[in-house]
């Protein structure tokens, strides 16, 4: 769920800076996050699980900001694109 969370966001997202307009708002990834994070870290600190939820929690963090810069108004030079 989380997967095509991220990839519809940024398909979307890469779509609408093609087409110089605003992307979709941007999809709730805080509980499928958590849901996948805590299942996880169910295995306890250390473990590879764990280390897997924290580097999922950095990847929606960065899926995040690239998303919020697309819809950023002149934050991207959409004359320069294409």
């Amino acid at each position: 769920a989380l997967g095509g969370l991220i990839e519809q966001a940024l398909s979307n997202a890469a779509q609408a800076l093609l087409e110089r307009r605003s992307p979709a708002p941007r999809p709730g990834f805080d509980a499928p996050l958590a849901r996948l994070t805590g299942s996880l870290a169910a295995a306890g600190e250390g473990a590879p699980g764990a280390i897997s939820a924290s580097l999922l929690g950095s990847i929606v963090s960065d899926v995040t900001g690239l998303l919020s810069a697309a819809a950023a108004p002149g934050l991207v030079s959409r004359d320069r694109i294409g």
